[in-house]
Parts: structure tokens; sequence; C-alpha cells
């Protein structure tokens, strides 16, 4: 069951969406940054699965336990996961991240009063940033993606979605094992949950697993990929063999003035095919990814915290295909939109998240987007047949997210 729970970690792929009354007319450029300029979320961050910590990681109880975290915290305002963190003792790179963000914010503001002919002064310099952009660009927390003059910084976070449960390191602890994610291209996953046995891990350059530790290489996370072959690896942490379908659609930027945005949605549908203990299990997850950017003093694109679109979604629904058998050896039985007894049928999405701009949202069709069965075995991974997902980000309807 333990080897079934680590494939159902990184099958990940989520989804949400924005709205964004924003009117692109620059002449109305300074009213648009007063209604953007206020995160609105939740004031409030109590997560309803429980969370503890031990050393200054967070630890949780089971993988279906990790995904409700991130759901609720990908949807909560930074400034209340910031203080639940700093009650809890323990700092995510989610929280580096947008300190850096606020800080690159506070600089641009205090540059922007000053004198006319201060300004240009400042201006003939060579560009520079905050001290916490230079420490978290140090560290590795953070790095460029793009080409000048379009290139911005953003996590080196191998899969960013978790950036709210991890720490510094990349740690986090679920079900009993010890997770590193790494900042390049490695996920580390000791088995019994023995920090001692991280280093050994961490000496491993490409795929390995013994009875104590499995290293997993994958391609490291990139903003700016764009079709088929340069999408994201599936980040599965499954024993055997996983088969996997792709239902992702890219977009690229849309620029209106000094600022800019892009919706993006990751579709994968995986399937574990089992183990001795005639474990199986499959999923198939969307997760949408919303970026904002403006131009900063200097005129280069980055994340402000004055700047979060709202993005709205409402009625997007799919239609999935698959197949089970009791036995490996009996007749398969299909399944259109609805699986065994009726308990997951088609689902229908309808959500708002009123401040957003660098979010990743998962919709899962159930509450983990991962169904398990002991007595059947899977024939085929879910097959998304077409997916309809009208979604409005920044004041824009039109981004397509249409299969």
């Amino acid at each position: 069951m333990r080897n079934f729970k680590l494939f159902y970690l990184l099958a990940f792929i989520v989804s949400g969406l924005f709205i964004v009354s924003c009117n692109k007319d620059q002449n109305h450029e300074n009213s648009v940054d007063n209604q953007l300029s206020v995160d609105t979320r939740s004031s409030s961050f109590n997560p309803m699965v429980s969370v503890t910590k031990e050393s200054d990681y967070l630890v949780f109880n089971s993988f279906s336990d990790l995904d409700q975290f991130l759901a609720e915290a990908n949807t909560t305002s930074h400034t209340s996961l910031n203080s639940w963190e700093n009650q809890k003792g323990v700092i995510s790179q989610r929280q580096v991240f947008y300190n850096v963000m606020t800080a690159e914010t506070n600089l641009d503001l205090s540059l922007e009063n000053l004198s006319e002919q201060a300004q240009l002064v400042e201006k003939g310099k060579e560009p520079y940033h905050s001290t916490e952009h230079n420490q978290a660009l140090n560290s590795g927390l953070i790095r460029y993606y793009g080409q000048a003059p379009n290139s911005y910084w953003d996590y080196s976070l191998v899969e960013p979605m978790v950036a709210s449960a991890v720490n510094l390191n990349g740690l986090v602890k679920v079900g009993g094992q010890l997770i590193k994610y790494s900042n390049s291209s490695f996920i580390y996953i000791i088995k019994d949950g023995d920090i001692a046995k991280l280093p050994l891990a961490i000496s491993k350059t490409d795929d390995f697993e013994n009875t104590d530790i499995k290293v997993i290489k994958t391609k490291p996370y990139n903003p700016e990929g764009s079709g088929p072959n340069t999408e994201t690896e599936i980040r599965s942490l499954c024993y055997s063999l996983p088969h996997e379908n792709t239902f992702s659609k890219t977009n690229g930027w849309r620029t209106t003035g000094k600022r800019r945005t892009k919706v993006e949605i990751d579709g994968r549908a995986n399937a574990n095919f089992g183990s001795v203990e005639c474990v199986y299990g499959t999923g198939c997850t969307f997760q949408v990814r919303t970026q904002a950017q403006k131009k900063n003093f200097w005129g280069n694109w980055g994340y402000h915290s004055d700047f979060g679109p709202s993005c709205t979604i409402s009625g997007a629904n799919w239609s999935y295909y698959m197949t089970l058998m009791p036995t490996c050896s009996d007749q398969a039985t299909a399944y259109y939109n609805n699986i065994t007894g009726g308990n997951h049928p088609k689902p229908v999405w309808n959500r708002h998240i009123p401040w957003t701009n660098n979010g990743f949202f998962p919709m899962h069709p159930t509450t983990s987007g991962w169904w398990v069965w002991n007595d059947k075995k899977i024939c085929t991974t879910i097959d998304m047949q077409s997916y309809n997902i009208p979604l409005t980000y920044n004041g824009d309807s039109t981004w397509g997210l249409v299969r």
C-alpha cells in the first residue's frame, strides 16, 4: 500500500482559474491598479487536515492530506499563510517567494516616489534588486527564466505546486516517508523517514532505488516551456510502471501596456498497474497555472504584490473513458463519465479566486483526484475524450482551454 501511496503523490496535475474586471485601456491603469492592489483572499488559514512539525519541516499523515492542504493553501492569501507558518515555526518556499515579491514591489514604489531628477539618476544605473531577491537568488530558491528583455524570476523548485508544504531545503514528511524536492531535477524519497539517509540519496545523480531510498530524476520546472515535448514530466513516486495520457494546453503571454498575463493547463491521467499486493489506482487531474506580471522601474518584467487579477471558471466539464476488470483474465468493463456504482460522475467545476498572480490550482474529479480498487485491475488509463473550461482571467475570457 505504501508503494501505491508513493505513486499517488505526484500524480498531481492540477488546475483552477481567475477573473479580473481589468480594463485594458492604458488610460484606466491607475484605477485598475487600485482594484488589484489588495489580496482579498481568506484572511485566516486553518487547514482541514492534521499538520504537525518535525524539526523544521511539515508532517502529513497521508498523501491525501497533503493534496487537501495544498488545495487550501494555494487559494489562501499569502499574509494568512505567513501567519500560520510563523505559528508553526516553519518557513516554506512559498513564503520566501512572496516576501521577495513584496520587497521588489516596495523597492519600485520607493523609486517611483523620488523626484523626477532623482528618478533619472536611478534609471541611469544598472538595474538592482531588493535584499530579499538577492538572498533568494543566491540560495537557489528562485532563478531566471526566458530570454532578455522578457526574462523574469520564478520558483526554482522542481514542483512549485508543493511550495506551500516544503521548507527551504525542499523537505516534507508524508505517511512516514521523508521527501525532498530539489531546486533542480531530483525528487528524493527516504522510505522510513530517517533523515540520516538523505545524504546518500542526494549523492545519486540519476534514477536510483534500494531498500532505503528512491531517487527520481525528472525535467526541472520551466514556466517558459511550450509544446508537447517540453511539458513537465509526470512526477510519479510509483514503484511500478506508470501509464500516462496528457491533455495539456499551453498559451503564450498576452501583453497590455506594462502588464502581461498567461493561463495554462496541465492535464494528466495516470495509472498504477499494480504490485504484488494487487493494489490498483488511477487518477485524472488538471493543474491550472496563472501568471500576471508588471514591468518594474527599469521596464523589466516581474511579479508584484500590487497586481493580482481575479479568475473565474464557470461550468467547466470533461468527458472521460476507462476500463476495469475484476482480475487480469476477466472481461473488461468500460466506463464513460462514471466509475463503478455512480460514485464518480462526470465532474462540473465552478470556481472564483479573487486574487492571483502566480498560482497553481488543482481541479480534481474527486477530493484527491485518485481512485483505488482492491478488487479490480485497471485495463486502460483514463482517456480524456473532451474538456471545456470556460474561464476569465484579467478580464480576458478567450484563453481557449478546450479539447
